[in-house]
């Protein structure tokens, strides 16, 4: 049996149109499997550990991800009366 690798646009057909900032999040978050590099521009995941994961993710219950440590959601809110103009 040949070991089959993805590139990210095959990755993000087989996991139904996920963006990259998805499947990253997925990484830190929900173990997702890491990519492999194979130069300095390009990487791929390994077909198989990907088939794991997601049969893994089947057999779970849904929990949701809370963000990560730190992280704020949404725009910094601006202040009234209060500009960033450089002096």
């Amino acid at each position: 049996m040949t070991k089959r690798y993805l590139k990210f646009p095959a990755l993000s057909l087989k996991l139904g149109g996920r963006s990259r900032a998805s499947i990253h999040r997925d990484m830190r978050d929900r173990g997702f499997p890491k990519p492999i590099n194979i130069g300095p521009n390009s990487v791929v995941w390994n077909e198989d550990s990907v088939d794991i994961w997601l049969e893994e993710l089947a057999k779970k219950q849904y929990e949701p991800v809370s963000v990560a440590p730190g992280a704020k959601r949404g725009r910094p809110r601006r202040t009234k009366g209060v500009h960033n103009a450089s002096v």
